[in-house]
């Protein structure tokens, strides 16, 4: 890209803002093309701490994939995870970091509540075929 750039302004003397909106980037990336042939180099970061939830991560892996079996209201909820992590394992994690872990776990493993979304969907379809009964009705009263 920073190829395209400074063959652009070689060749059709644009400005650092139309170059931009041409190549979709910010005027400073335009900047960094046109003073240098190569991109700077990426900045490197310092490796990630370990996640607080890591360690106890199997363990609530295994409690909700056993609650796939289980009636709806005998899973466990995220508050009761977080519980039984406080007291059976002596986790000292936040409650909202053990509901954020739960949440995404059950979006991945497909656990979440299939069950309120087609209620509503049948809601909304009886909704919707009753104000089309009801924009019938009245034609078919006239005729």
């Amino acid at each position: 890209m920073f190829e395209q750039i400074r063959r652009d302004r070689r060749l059709e003397q644009l400005s650092i803002g139309e170059l931009a909106d041409r190549h979709g980037v910010h005027r400073r990336t335009v900047r960094q093309a046109l003073d240098a042939a190569l991109p700077p180099p990426r900045k490197t970061y310092p490796p990630r701490r370990k996640l607080a939830i890591d360690p106890f991560a199997s363990v609530i892996d295994g409690w909700l994939l056993d609650d796939r079996d289980a009636p709806k209201k005998q899973r466990h909820t995220a508050r009761r995870v977080w519980q039984r992590l406080v007291v059976e394992h002596g986790a000292t994690l936040a409650e909202v970091t053990v509901s954020q872990y739960v949440a995404h776990l059950r979006l991945e493993l497909g656990l979440e509540q299939r069950e309120v979304r087609r209620s509503i969907k049948r809601a909304l379809a009886r909704r919707l075929y009753r104000r089309i009964e009801a924009a019938i009705r009245p034609t078919e009263a006239a005729a």
